[in-house]
């Protein structure tokens, strides 16, 4: 038992390092980057979070509100990930929240101070482009 509790804490120190910006799974072969991606209409967030019952993301972009966007626990993993429709330009700080209270930074996106000591996530949102 003590031998699986340190195999699992290490898998999580690795996770929440972002030594991979990609997780593949097994069962399927997807690829999946974590992180913050821009894409149409908003940001695909993807996080590994081993020890986790539910995970939401809030950040600039809502008020800072934990419960508006929930991510979904899509493998064993404790892969989380989920879409939020932000389309303004320019810099969102955002944080995953893990089981209601316990607020993290995102290890694969870039981080600045949140000025109480701790650190915001940064995921930069694109101007549109004109034809």
């Amino acid at each position: 038992m003590q031998v699986k509790k340190h195999i699992f804490w290490i898998l999580a120190l690795l996770f929440s390092a972002c030594v991979t910006r990609e997780i593949v799974l097994k069962e399927s072969g997807t690829v999946i980057p974590l992180g913050p991606q821009v894409v149409p209409g908003g940001v695909w967030f993807a996080v590994v979070i081993p020890d986790a019952q539910t995970v939401t993301v809030a950040g600039s972009f809502n008020g800072w509100r934990p419960a508006e966007y929930h991510l979904t626990n899509t493998s064993a993993l404790r892969l989380w990930s989920g879409f939020v429709p932000i389309t303004t330009p320019g810099e969102a700080q955002f944080k995953y929240i893990r089981n209601g209270y316990d607020w993290r930074s995102d290890p694969c996106a870039r981080r600045v101070s949140d000025g109480m000591g701790g650190k915001n996530s940064v995921v930069v949102i694109p101007a549109p482009v004109s034809e």
